[in-house]
Parts: C-alpha cells; structure tokens; sequence
C-alpha cells in the first residue's frame, strides 16, 4: 500500500483540479510550447506505484531529476515511495507552480531542490549539461558503475512531457516526440544523464503521442518504434485505450494477446483495480454466461474498442424485432402479419410488394448485408494470410544447415512457383484488398513470432486504464517506462532504418536497390532470415536484428554510396534527422 503523501495539502482530484484552474486563470498559462497538463488523481498515482512497485525498489535512495513537476502531485507520491537522497524539480513555470512545491521545499530534513531556471528550456542540450556539471544534484556520482553500458540505478529521470496544444517542433508531429526521440538519442551517445550509465526514464505524454514510440499494430511500426526498440525496453504503465491507433489488429490476435498477458500476470501475482481494467483485459478474465446481459454489454466494449460500434447497433435491431418493438412494413401489426397480403385501412390489400418497409427494418437489412460482406471479405482475406504464413514456414526451412544446395534449389524453385501463385490471388482482388490482406498478415506474423516483434506484445502486464478527470486540463496522458538496452550501432544505421521506413509497405529489396543498384543482391544474402528469402518481405516486419546485420552489410558493402551521399539521402529523406536539426537542440554533439 502507498503511503499518502505528508507534504501535499490538497487531498481530491476535484481540489486539485479547481485550484489548477485558478491559476492558470490568474497567471501565464502558456508558453512557447503552451502549457503541461498535470496530472491531479491521487488515486491514479497510487495505483501506478503500486502496479510498479516491485521494479522500482532498485531505486530506493536515488537521486531523482524531475523536469515539468507542474503542481507536484506525481512528484510528491514518488518522492515519498522512494524516498531519494536529492530531488531536484527543474519547473520553467516556477511563478506559476510555487504555492504547489514550496510546502514541498519547506519540510524539515527535505531533499528537494528547485532548480534555477533562468533560461531553461527543455528542449535543448546545454540544459541537462549545466544540471549535471554545476553539481545541482547533491550527489551526482557516487556511486556510479565504472562503464557508461550498465545501468545507473542511482539516478531516475522523470518527466512531464504532455504539452498542450500540440504543435510540430523541428520536423517532429509534437513536442514529445521531438523529446523522447532525443532520449533515446542519448542512450546511444551515452550522452547527457547515461554519461555515467544508463538511466531509467519515466516520462507522461499525452496518451495519442504513445503510438510512434509503442504501436499496437505492425501498420504503425515506424522508424521512431524501432530505435525506440533497439536503444530500450518501452513499456506502457497507464494510459488509454482510445488512442491505440486507428488500424487496430482482427480482436481475436488482440484477445490471444490479452490472454497471454493476463496468464503472466497470474503467474506474477499482479492485479489491477476494478476501475483501471481495459475491456480486453475483462473480456479473458471474466466468465460470463453465454446471452446474458453482462457477456452483451462486454461485446459491445468490444466492437467498441475494435472500431465496430454498428455491430452492436445490429445485436439491438434484431433483438428489437424479434421481441416485436418494431415490424418489417409501416402499418403492421405485430403478431398478426400475413404472409403474402396484409388489409389495410379503407381499401383492399396491397401486395408486400407495393408498401413501405419501417425506418429500422431498412437500417437492420442494411446492416445485416454489410456484416455478410464483411464476413465473405475477412473468411478470404484470412485463406490468404494463412496461406502467406504457410510460405514463410517453408521459406524458414531454407534457412536449414543440413540442407545441400541442389535441395535448396529445388526448394526455391517450388516456392517461387507458390509464391507468384499466392501473389496473384492477393493482387486480384478489389482495390484495397491486398492492403488488408498483408496487413492481417504481417500482424499475425509478428505476434508469432519468439519473442514477439511488436513491444507492445512483450509487455508484462496490461496498462492501467486512465479516464480524463485524472488531469486537469482533462486530456488523457501516458505514462511510458523506458529502460535503456546497452546496445552499440554502427554509423549507417540511421541511415539505412530511415531510407526503409519512408516506405514500410514497400519489399527491402525494392528499396535497397533504391537506394543503390544492386545493393539486394548483395546485402542480403549477409542476413540470416532474408537470405533464402523468396517472397516480398516489408520493412516494417524486420526484426531488430534483421536491421543491424543490414546495417552491418551495408557498412562492408564496397559499393555503397560515399559518406557524403548517405548524409545527403538522411537530410532529404529523414524528418527530424541530425542533418535538419540545428546543432543548438539536439543533445548529441
């Protein structure tokens, strides 16, 4: 159990939220980049210190940088969960936030320290240095590890990155993103904070930025997820479903890994409270008996959150019809309808032919047709990406040592024969069609994969559900957990992720050509899993290793493009790279 916080006065989330409204109303609101959302739920930070609980022990005593504590409520319970030798509150607001953290400042014995902000700005390099070189933590290096490529568990970096109103920074669709993605800079680098180890780092967003660093769906994989996933281990402590991505997966891929998840829950001994349960979630832990009005009310969370809400609308029309609410033709009467002829008022019987229908007889057939299209679209979109899936277990099988080469060639020729066959089925299809047959295709791939491709899929409990009254102003945010991997790359790599991910759709070997003829043939036969490949691979189904062997390929390649050329195609083709970013606001130098 979290102890409440001693230093706090304000107990609810309405009083903090109508005295955030105040000020806000009576000082500066906004800055450059607007104003922090804050988080005002004392209930919500119990919760996610509970659900972290256990791997935030590590960091007992820690020195804790904390940038954007707003009014302090998230900063005063971990404060108080922790219990860290230095707590330094970097606030660029102080005016604005002092009546939240000065009771803070003012307890006896206190570690807390508000820094001096006098031309702070949070986006920029020199500001992180002048925290770590003018000391203005208490205890900045002791003790540390030896290699900058362990883990520093004594120092924990927090932040409040949910700007609001969002705005592009440097290329980058907000703030936060522009942020994070140079966190994860430093992690490379070993720069700023990991300059004396890797750090842990605990960042909110706005909930609709969690997407390009965490996506739900192999359609949002971009070149932000995957050095997300290269350089870290990212996980969603609390957020909402909302915002999960407008191309969600088939809710059966999203339900199997619902179950996975709450198995390992079980096994860990890990629950969430009632209120903070996602519908997935409740859909596999829960029982429910089958046509009762619990098992209705979950599937219509379902077709909810899978973007389906005229399934549930239908359920409700033929439900309507049969208990006779409403009648197929205007006038009828329920229970006395004839088969053929029905008598109407002051003249002779009509042919069925020649009447009205109701106004939600008309809306339940056309519903019942679209959902029998639908059903006859996805039974053949599932026959091919099964079959898909069949070619890619054949082609793994080339990957065999004990395979002699004419056997091999023998395989590759059967499989190209199969895989032009498959194709031209996929292609044959409506406009769009093939778009959503590689989609659920590539989705189910990754899920099955070992371990799985998407972080999401990995994670080791579900996320606590936020709702809007947790902030003031109420938009939802997310908290992310990001734990550094000590991984090196070579200096092609940016390079080659941003020149593959313009195009996630498009085959690897139609852009590495692209990029430099004949740059396929040559790189990867260099990569395990792409070398016997016969079939379209996309970019955004390669796994991380997958993209450093290319890289490393690249790098030996003696025909690749100059230094020059590379950095040229980065600034041209890279929003947000080193190239278009001035050397004042990036953090690596």
């Amino acid at each position: 159990m979290v102890a409440p916080s001693q230093t706090v006065k304000l107990a609810t989330s309405a009083q903090y939220a109508s005295a955030l409204a105040a000020s806000l109303k009576a000082g500066k609101t906004t800055g450059r980049y607007g104003y922090t959302v804050n988080i005002v739920s004392p209930n919500l930070c119990d919760d996610v210190l509970r659900r972290m609980g256990p791997s935030l022990k590590r960091h007992q005593h820690c020195d804790i940088i904390d940038i954007n504590p707003g009014a302090g409520l998230w900063s005063s319970k971990l404060h108080d969960y922790l219990r860290p030798r230095s707590h330094l509150l970097v606030e660029p607001h102080t005016d604005l936030y002092r009546p939240y953290l000065e009771p803070l400042l003012a307890n006896p014995n206190s570690t807390y320290r508000l820094a001096d902000t006098t031309g702070f700005k949070p986006d920029r390099y020199c500001t992180y240095e002048k925290i770590l070189n003018e000391s203005l933590l208490q205890h900045p290096k002791n003790p540390v590890p030896t290699d900058n490529s362990l883990a520093n568990d004594s120092l924990l970096f927090v932040a409040n990155m949910a700007y609001y109103p969002q705005m592009m920074v440097q290329g980058f669709g907000t703030k936060a993103q522009y942020m994070v993605h140079h966190f994860l800079n430093t992690i490379r680098d070993r720069s700023s904070f990991h300059r004396y180890g890797l750090v842990r780092m605990l960042i909110w967003v706005l909930d609709k930025e969690k997407n390009p660093f965490l996506p739900r769906s192999v359609a949002a994989r971009m070149k932000m997820a995957v050095e997300a996933d290269i350089f870290s281990s990212v996980e969603e402590v609390a957020g909402s479903e909302s915002a999960a991505g407008t191309e969600r997966r088939p809710i059966d891929l999203e339900l199997e890994s619902a179950r996975r998840v709450a198995q390992s829950m079980r096994d860990c001994h890990v629950e969430l409270p009632r209120n903070r349960q996602g519908v997935l979630h409740r859909a596999v832990t829960r029982n429910r008996k089958k046509g009762s009005t619990a098992e209705l009310s979950e599937l219509d969370e379902l077709d909810s959150y899978g973007g389906r809400n005229w399934h549930s609308e239908l359920r409700s029309l033929q439900k309507e019809f049969e208990e006779g609410v409403f009648t197929e033709y205007v006038g009828e009467t329920t229970g006395s309808r004839k088969d053929n002829l029905v008598s109407t008022e002051g003249g002779p019987s009509k042919p069925k032919a020649t009447r009205a229908r109701t106004p939600q007889f008309q809306r339940m057939r056309k519903l019942t047709n679209t959902l029998r299209a639908q059903q006859k679209e996805q039974e053949k979109i599932e026959e091919l990406a099964t079959e898909l899936a069949e070619l890619d277990t054949l082609e793994s099988r080339l990957e065999e040592p004990d395979l002699s080469e004419d056997e091999r060639t023998l395989m590759r020729k059967e499989l190209n024969d199969k895989v032009t066959l498959t194709q031209d089925k996929v292609n044959a299809g409506v406009k769009g069609f093939a778009h959503k047959v590689t989609f659920v295709a590539d989705n189910r791939s990754a899920f099955q994969q070992t371990p799985p491709l998407l972080m999401w899929d990995r994670r080791s409990a579900e996320p606590l559900v936020v709702h809007d009254e947790d902030f003031y102003p109420n938009h939802a945010m997310a908290l992310l957990d990001i734990q550094p991997k000590p991984v090196e790359t070579t200096s092609f790599f940016d390079f080659l992720i941003t020149s593959l991910f313009r195009h996630p759709t498009q085959s690897v070997r139609q852009t590495l050509d692209s990029m430099a003829p004949g740059a396929a043939d040559a790189l990867l036969p260099e990569v395990p899993g792409l070398r016997y490949r016969v079939g379209e691979v996309r970019a955004r189904t390669l796994t991380t290793k997958m993209l450093k062997d290319l890289a490393d390929a690249w790098g030996r390649w003696p025909f690749r493009p100059s230094m020059a050329d590379v950095m040229n195609s980065t600034s041209d083709m890279n929003i947000g790279s080193r190239s278009n970013v001035d050397e004042n606001d990036i953090f690596f130098k």
